[in-house]
């Protein structure tokens, strides 16, 4: 009912009535105005049908008016349906030539990756990436463990004295392996068993006992020369060896942080690989169903161009018929 009772209908239907009395008596203000409020547009209830009517006017006016009105919005809504629908083909026209371009960019995209490595080849990687990922998390975590300790265990001897540093287990460790030292203990109990045999066999100043007493002197001094010197080098050998395991794991920490960065970057690399596969294929299908439904659209709205009406003019307005009265009085006898 809007669509037929607009500006645009009734000056279409304008030029028809020129001829009728109502545009004789109208008044010479805003005409098109009159014109609009004197013509009722309505919907027959419960129907999809209009109702065109005017009343208060000549019969024969308004007849011709309702039906100038009526032609008016049949040829109206009609152009105004097709060039709808024309536009909405244009516009749907350009969405699905977009589509198609989407899509085959998408394909291409998809080819590009394929030939960079199948995407069977890429998961497995990924798979195997993720596998030795774990796996050095695992063994970093355990070299984390031991570097730590040996740093504190390197910490632990640089504020201790030579005594302090002696009483360490590793140096004991290496005085009790050493073989000189060994030879002297051994070699000094031996004499100083020899002089209390002696001792017991001549007295202490028998010309044997004195000469097993220089002996022991000697071999004791020897001995305990041999120990400072043996203790020393345990010392920089166990301050060498903690500075060495200390280094080690520190450069073994280093390179597992180094392959589980590079390792990550790869996984990284190749997941935004797969990422972007599985998008591009998504998208391309998304594009093709979007495509296939634009393209059955476009073909319901060209039939409907070619077959619908969407206002059709059903029934034009007649005059109405006028009841006739009798030309001569009959006369009827009554009783």
């Amino acid at each position: 009912a809007q669509s037929a009772k607009s500006q645009k209908v009734f000056e279409m239907a304008f030029d028809k009535v020129r001829h009728t009395k109502w545009f004789d008596e109208a008044s010479r203000g805003d005409i098109i105005q009159e014109f609009f409020d004197d013509v009722n547009v309505n919907v027959v209830q419960n129907t999809n049908f209009l109702r065109i009517s005017m009343t208060g006017r000549d019969r024969n006016d308004i007849t011709d008016i309702v039906n100038a009105v009526a032609e008016a919005a049949e040829i109206d809504i009609d152009k105004d349906s097709k060039q709808n629908r024309s536009e909405s083909i244009a516009r749907m026209t350009r969405e699905r030539t977009t589509l198609l371009a989407e899509r085959e960019r998408n394909i291409k995209i998809i080819a590009t990756l394929h030939e960079r490595g199948l995407a069977g080849e890429m998961v497995e990687d990924q798979n195997t990436l993720m596998f030795t990922q774990q796996s050095l998390v695992t063994a970093m975590s355990e070299v984390r463990g031991m570097f730590i300790q040996a740093f504190h265990s390197l910490e632990a001897i640089k504020d201790l004295t030579e005594e302090e540093l002696a009483s360490q287990p590793e140096v004991q460790q290496m005085l009790d392996y050493d073989y000189k030292l060994r030879n002297l203990e051994i070699r000094l109990l031996d004499l100083k068993f020899q002089l209390q045999s002696a001792k017991a066999k001549f007295g202490d100043g028998h010309q044997q006992v004195k000469k097993l007493v220089a002996f022991v002197k000697a071999t004791k001094e020897q001995l305990d020369k041999e120990k400072k010197e043996v203790i020393a080098k345990s010392i920089t050998s166990l301050k060498e060896m903690r500075q060495s395991q200390f280094l080690g794991l520190q450069r073994q920490h280093d390179e597992l942080s180094k392959q589980i960065e590079t390792n990550s970057e790869q996984l990284k690399t190749l997941g935004g690989l797969l990422a972007k596969l599985e998008q591009a294929e998504e998208a391309s299908d998304q594009a093709e169903r979007n495509s296939e439904q634009l393209g059955i659209r476009l073909m319901d709205l060209r039939l409907l161009m070619d077959s619908e009406e969407p206002l059709v003019l059903h029934r034009r307005a007649q005059l109405p018929r006028v009841p006739s009265m009798p030309k001569y009085i009959i006369m009827i006898p009554a009783g």
